[in-house]
């Protein structure tokens, strides 16, 4: 004959789901009734042992529910579930979480829990009294336990654990009162260790999966130019790359759990760079190109990516492909005289290779008396374009003034072409 048990909870969600956990667990030895606050106005229990989902519940179900004095009652102990504890470790490090459960007491009591559970990368936050008014904007999810006890405006993300389950130390104490713990207690501890040992493993593949994604992600980060840097919101850098490395010159390890910050060594804090994108900023005899980006995943802002591309080289090359057209420019055109500006240009260039035969400097003023015709706002002119252009080295009039690469190309090429010195 089957041993009789009672469930009473609170409400239907809840007495769904411990129902099919015990018949679960219990199979057919046990014959479970069962019943919710909710649905219930007066009712006679006829059972061996009686299950209370919640210790608080009593004067309600004292009021509903009657029993004989040889049954049990037991308080139900509750715990999370492996869906719970897997929402629960989803959730990043350091967020501010609000336990909103539609009971200040029970929040006490879920959060001895999920600390009893070892898990502590979070802030937990108990319900606060239904007398204040709660500003929610101030934490950055809200753990919910299987019922939805807020309106869908509320801007935090919530996070579900699902209705919490009976847990081990009450099903013993179930089987005890049932005079089953011979016949079942080994088996009843087996099915409920299954879960804890499945848990476990997906745990393990996910450690197994993470530690080959970020060898991926390291080689992935190394083979880019541009340094990279991740930090967390608080500023502190998670991870970075091998160009990065060479940046900053600190290794890759060391730079790891840094803050971002010129304490540290850094040229700008991150928090300057937080409307940083696409600016060229100078450091040390780099000119690089900044770029802030946030990182969202569906749990939420997980931090902010650097990039840092060196420009130094290409701003460079540019210079150089900028001069050289200029120089094929200016050649093309000294076939048309009529280019007054021009052609003023390369009579001051020429003036000037002429007179560094036989002195180390040249004034401007020097420069405009050997030339006929020119005032010396037009010899300004003409240095500050030779100047921009490349042809001459430094500003005339300082010492060691000389004409450069370029400037003597476009010299020789007037020789060449029958135009002589000046």
């Amino acid at each position: 004959m089957k041993k009789k048990l009672a469930l009473i909870c609170m409400d239907p969600d809840t007495k769904r789901v411990l129902s099919d956990q015990l018949t679960t667990l219990l199979d057919d030895n046990v014959s479970i009734e069962c019943y919710s606050l909710q649905e219930v106005t007066k009712q006679h229990i006829d059972a061996q042992a009686i299950l209370i989902s919640n210790y608080y519940l009593l004067p309600e179900i004292h009021k509903k529910f009657t029993w004989e004095d040889s049954a049990v009652v037991i308080n139900a102990r509750r715990s999370i579930g492996k869906k719970g504890i897997k929402a629960l470790l989803a959730i990043p490090k350091g967020k501010r979480c609000l336990l909103y459960v539609g009971n200040r007491s029970l929040s006490h009591y879920i959060i001895k829990l999920i600390n009893y559970l070892g898990i502590n990368h979070i802030e937990l936050i108990p319900e606060p009294d239904r007398s204040i008014n709660y500003n929610f904007h101030t934490v950055d999810y809200i753990i919910n336990a299987g019922k939805q006890a807020l309106s869908k405006d509320v801007p935090a993300i919530v996070v579900d654990v699902g209705i919490l389950q009976v847990d081990i130390t009450t099903l013993l104490e179930v089987l005890f009162a049932l005079d089953l713990t011979n016949a079942l207690a080994s088996i009843v501890s087996a099915k409920y260790a299954g879960e804890i040992i499945e848990l476990s493993q997906e745990v393990s593949l996910a450690l197994e999966q993470v530690t080959q994604t970020s060898k991926i992600l390291e080689v992935v980060l190394n083979s880019h130019l541009e340094g990279i840097v991740m930090l967390d919101e608080e500023g502190k850098i998670l991870v970075c790359n091998a160009t990065a490395e060479t940046l900053f010159a600190q290794p890759q390890a060391n730079l790891a759990g840094q803050a971002f910050v010129k304490e540290n060594g850094f040229p700008w804090d991150w928090t300057e760079l937080q409307t940083v994108n696409d600016r060229v900023l100078r450091y040390k005899n780099f000119k690089l190109v900044v770029d802030t980006r946030p990182v969202e995943a569906p749990c939420g802002r997980l931090g902010t990516v650097l990039t840092f591309r060196d420009v130094t080289e290409i701003q460079r090359l540019e210079e150089m492909v900028s001069r050289d057209r200029a120089l094929k420019g200016l050649e093309a055109r000294t076939v048309h005289p009529h280019a007054e500006d021009n052609a003023e240009c390369l009579l001051v260039l020429q003036k000037i290779e002429s007179l560094l035969r036989c002195q180390r400097s040249i004034g401007r003023r020097s420069l405009t008396e050997a030339i006929e015709g020119m005032t010396e706002a037009r010899v300004r002119s003409c240095l500050r374009i030779l100047g921009e252009m490349g042809y001459i080295t430094v500003n005339v009039g300082r010492k060691g003034t000389a004409i450069s690469a370029a400037g003597m190309r476009v010299l020789q090429k007037l020789k060449t072409d029958g135009k002589g010195d000046v």
